[in-house]
């Protein structure tokens, strides 16, 4: 196999070594070609990384700055490509995109209704079923806005003085 041109059942071949997960080296040593060879017959294949995931290509990264620059949330543009919002996060992060306003989070209304169900010792399972929040989001959340009141408190008592 070592030498001249690459077949197609050895381009193929290269590139299931490669979705394997070996190396470009380690595919370049068993067919007997040089790394570079390898790279140029394996370009645009997916290739598994250490995380386990497959690389993001330039045609998946422009699309999520694209889809991200109108206004996208980072779920919906992972949805779309099949990414995770913290991998799409990563590839636009640059942009300096925030979200739209008015479309993330409860409102004041909800925000106020969470924190009072809170008080009066709902779990915070049911709490996350109710609102449509993470379970995980939710401890955090309570504490933000409790803080939020506390510090709100402070500082009507420092005008009243």
């Amino acid at each position: 196999m070592a030498g001249g041109r690459v077949t197609e059942q050895e381009r193929a071949l290269m590139r299931r070594l490669r979705a394997d997960g070996l190396s470009t080296s380690v595919v370049a040593t068993r067919l007997g070609r040089s790394q570079s060879c390898v790279k140029a017959n394996t370009a645009g294949a997916p290739t598994p990384r250490v995380g386990g995931g497959y690389d993001v290509t330039n045609r998946e990264r422009e699309a999520m700055r694209a889809m991200r620059a109108q206004g996208l949330s980072l779920d919906e543009v992972g949805a779309a490509l099949g990414r995770s919002a913290p991998c799409v996060s990563i590839h636009t992060r640059d942009l300096g995109v925030q979200c739209r306003p008015g479309t993330k989070g409860l409102g004041a209304a909800g925000y106020a209704r969470l924190l009072k169900l809170a008080d009066e010792g709902m779990a915070y399972a049911d709490l996350a079923e109710r609102f449509g929040l993470k379970r995980s989001s939710v401890p955090v959340t309570v504490s933000r806005l409790r803080r939020q009141r506390r510090e709100a408190s402070a500082s009507q008592e420092a005008r009243a003085c």
